[in-house]
């Protein structure tokens, strides 16, 4: 069966040598392999290489025949199957009679669905409901029918459900580890002497103290009600972790952040573009909203810039928009970034329900009723498993109920929903702005506190901590234009001062052996 859409192909070739601008602008970003096949020509390969290549070098009003010949000549296999197929006469000719620009997403959308179906074909998978040939026209009519309609998400996600019910047919379950109580406890103890158990640092020190800095293996559940500032609370944190340096205006110079950790934050909201000038206001300590004006000075301009080369350089903070997801999803992202990019610190920018997560959990449980604070604990339970079976601290948040407003202890059971949802967590916490109430008790705190010369704008309501023995009410102070935070103050859940000891978290970089050449 003929894998390889050849007249897509030619039509492709034709929109991107009249509009190369096509190569970044359009949503089906073809790669070279997509131009090449098992047993054909590397010809149609050798082209698109030409065009991709002269768009890059710039040329992005039109790229023309002779272009790509002079482009291709220094390089003398390619050039010579260039001529040998009469390239220039090839391409001169698909100009003139194929491939309007407009056209150029149905191209390339045929193009990378044939591109998925050789290599399902190459891994052993069949093309049974994707695409299948027919003797009878009618059939075949029908059957190509089908395949025209199915989008390229449609068929990943095919071939998706043969793996995931593979998956759940054979495997007996969770990998278990057993042993005898103190038999490696000497090992075990020797090692909190060696390396006490700490992750790396948090955003202040009271929480290191708190929450033992960010413990790989961790996981956060963080709720709030609407406009708390829980995804840039979160984005936040992810910059924080990834960045070595930010910059003190008070001193006119940047201060160390201490290593840059791998970070991937997965967002369901807002596309990478949306959340970047957050990141620059917290790396660089200009407020948002004048860099969004452009309302900035020359030595805020540079800040700025020195700000993104920072990002640029550290190149360990990953983002993901995935706007339609299934629990599915999520994991095979996660997967793929601790395995090919050594992602520890993963943030997801919230939970809730969708269309995708309610088939999955439909498909799961085989079609039975399943009510939705069940779907959301199942969910949740998910993610804070994935934090242990891929050894990374996970963050997630959620919102919280209308019992908010009026409940004097703010725990799992004022979550939107479902409170089973902390259950597998290990740390829980709900967010909140003070209330006038809430400011007679940070009054009196502050009369009796020295050095602590910030008002809170924000309370932290810490009700699970499997960390350490540190529960109650975390007072913090947020500049919300650059989402830096500092730890002030804690209470118990009865407005008791707390005694907590600040703790500065340091990294040591690894010593990096130098490679030696084999000769």
């Amino acid at each position: 069966m003929d894998l390889f859409p050849n007249s897509n192909v030619c039509s492709a070739l034709a929109c991107l040598m009249k509009k190369p601008t096509l190569i970044e602008e359009s949503k089906i970003k073809l790669e070279k392999n997509d131009f090449i096949a098992k047993g054909e020509s590397k010809f149609y390969y050798i082209i698109y290489s030409a065009i991709a290549n002269l768009f890059m070098d710039g040329m992005r009003e039109e790229v023309t025949p002779a272009a790509v010949d002079e482009f291709l000549s220094h390089y003398d296999e390619p050039y010579k199957i260039f001529t040998q197929n009469d390239g220039v006469e090839f391409l001169y000719n698909v100009i003139s009679t194929l491939g309007s620009p407009d056209s150029y997403h149905r191209h390339a959308t045929r193009i990378r669905k044939f591109t998925i179906l050789r290599e399902a074909v190459n891994l052993g998978f069949g093309l049974e409901d994707v695409y299948e040939t027919s003797d009878d026209d009618e059939e075949n009519t029908a059957l190509q029918n089908r395949f025209e309609h199915l989008s390229v998400d449609d068929i990943i996600e095919h071939y998706e459900r043969i793996v995931n019910e593979f998956a759940s047919k054979f495997k007996i379950g969770y990998e278990t580890e057993g042993g005898v109580a103190g038999e490696n406890g000497l090992q075990l103890f020797n090692s909190f002497k060696e390396e006490p158990q700490y992750g790396v640092s948090t955003c202040g020190k009271l929480q290191n103290k708190i929450f033992r800095g960010q413990l790989l293996g961790a996981s956060m559940l963080r709720s709030a009600s609407t406009n708390t500032f829980k995804s840039r609370t979160s984005l936040g944190e992810a910059t924080d972790l990834a960045i070595t340096k930010w910059y003190n205006w008070k001193t006119g110079e940047w201060e160390s952040k201490g290593t840059s950790e791998k970070v991937l934050y997965i967002t369901t909201e807002m596309e990478q573009e949306e959340l970047e000038p957050t990141i620059w206001a917290y790396i660089s300590g200009v407020p948002e909203e004048r860099i969004k004006d452009y309302n900035l000075s020359p030595e805020e301009v540079r800040v700025i810039e020195e700000s993104i080369q920072e990002l640029n350089d550290c190149k360990s903070f990953y983002i993901e928009y995935i706007p339609q997801f299934e629990p599915t999803t999520i994991n095979a992202i996660i997967k793929k970034y601790v395995t090919q990019y050594n992602v520890e610190y993963v943030f997801f920018d919230y939970i809730h329900l969708n269309f995708q997560v309610m088939m999955e959990m439909a498909s799961k449980t085989r079609g039975m009723t399943t009510r939705e604070d069940m779907i959301l604990g199942i969910f949740a339970a998910g993610l804070a498993e994935i934090a242990k079976e891929h050894n990374v601290h996970l963050s997630t948040s959620t919102q919280v109920n209308g019992e908010a407003v009026h409940s004097k202890k703010l725990d799992q059971n004022v979550l939107r929903g479902a409170k089973n949802m902390a259950d597998k967590f290990t740390k829980g916490i709900v967010m909140t702005r003070p209330t006038s109430e809430d400011d007679k008790i940070i009054e009196a705190i502050m009369g009796k506190l020295k050095g602590v010369n910030k008002k809170p704008n924000m309370i932290w309501h810490i009700y699970k901590n499997r960390h350490s023995k540190y529960k109650g009410k975390l007072y913090l102070y947020v500049d919300f234009d650059t989402m830096r935070m500092e730890d002030l103050f804690m209470t118990d859940d009865r407005d008791e001062f707390m005694e907590v000891t600040p703790l500065e978290l340091l990294v040591q970089e690894e010593e990096k052996e130098e490679e030696t050449l084999p000769f």
